[in-house]
């Protein structure tokens, strides 16, 4: 359960780039939609480090950004989410071999069940919009991503992390 010290500044330095990508490079459609690749670091975190400390890293991260750069009220929902989401991503990437259906498994559970559900009912509380309203565009707007996303974590997985990996990481 321990990490060494090399590991622990790698995944500070993961967390970072984290909240830098889902704060400063995410796109913002309106108070419903936003378009980020930090699930590129959520996959590199996961593929790397137990499902504790993916966990651990998803949930720190949402709020470290929470709280430094809020783009509205803070909810713990969103902290919930984010971790529940990053154990989707551990369960089934962590210490296993790469294989382009794992990357498109995580990122279909995360958009039915991080995404669509509970993001969207958190949404609703917090608006008091009807679910299905936030729903479908949030789903809508994920589902358009996938290809990219698929595309980028597992490009970044299979080509530049194994040699991070005999290099640098581990």
């Amino acid at each position: 359960m321990k990490l060494t010290v090399r590991q622990l500044i790698i995944l500070s330095f993961l967390i970072s780039i984290h909240v830098i990508l889902s704060r400063h490079f995410a796109i913002h459609l309106g108070n419903i939609i936003r378009i980020s690749f930090a699930s590129v670091v959520t996959g590199i975190i996961a593929t790397y480090f137990k499902p504790q400390w993916t966990i651990f890293a998803c949930g720190l991260s949402d709020l470290i950004a929470s709280l430094l750069f809020p783009t509205g009220t803070y909810f713990f929902g969103f902290t919930i989410s984010a971790m529940i989401g990053g154990l989707i991503y551990a369960i089934i990437l962590y210490d296993k071999p790469f294989k382009w259906w794992r990357i498109f498994l995580v990122e279909i559970l995360c958009i039915i069940f991080v995404t669509g559900i509970l993001n969207s009912y958190w949404l609703s509380l917090l608006s008091g919009n009807s679910f299905i309203l936030i729903f479908l565009p949030r789903i809508t707007e994920k589902v358009l991503l996938l290809p990219i996303e698929v595309f980028l974590i597992g490009y970044t997985l299979k080509c530049l992390l194994p040699s991070l990996k005999r290099y640098i990481i581990f």
